[in-house]
């Protein structure tokens, strides 16, 4: 939808069912919770899945995305088309016990603007070949430094 946004397009096609569910998880709650698991998980021989055991139907992530870009267009669910498993929703409560109750801060609706007010910047500066202009580009930060925390500072 942020292309079809951008774009101006007067319909999207969606593919699937639009019931199937899938788990959603901002990627910078991810990236938190991943830190965390490196250092108090400790069990190698069992992964941990990381989410927010939150179940969000294709339908509702449409619905969202529109609301967030403000798109107006024509939805055309385009069920004859393939589509995955019919649910991808995994628990969270290991995860939370394992990383001290913690949970995903970011909502769907607020990972969404986030995402697509960073598609937007960066849209207007990609080359004919789909690359990004280096100028809108994040610097990398040193391996030293981590993030801990939704909202905390860089530590060394």
């Amino acid at each position: 939808m942020g292309r079809a946004d951008i774009a101006r397009r007067a319909s999207i096609e969606v593919w699937g069912q639009v019931s199937d569910s899938r788990n959603f998880i901002y990627v910078e709650d991810c990236a938190d919770a991943i830190v965390l698991a490196a250092e108090k998980y400790n069990d190698v021989t069992m992964p941990l899945n990381i989410g927010t055991g939150i179940g969000t139907s294709i339908r509702e992530l449409v619905e969202t995305t529109n609301a967030v870009t403000g798109y107006r267009g024509k939805i055309v669910w385009n069920t004859d088309k393939p589509d995955g498993a019919w649910s991808r929703c995994s628990t969270s409560r290991e995860m939370q016990q394992v990383l001290g109750g913690w949970v995903p801060p970011t909502d769907l609706q607020s990972g969404l603007a986030k995402t697509i007010s960073l598609y937007g910047r960066t849209k207007s500066r990609r080359m004919p070949n789909g690359d990004v202009q280096p100028t809108s580009l994040v610097p990398i930060q040193r391996p030293d430094r981590l993030r801990t925390g939704r909202n905390s500072r860089l530590i060394r």
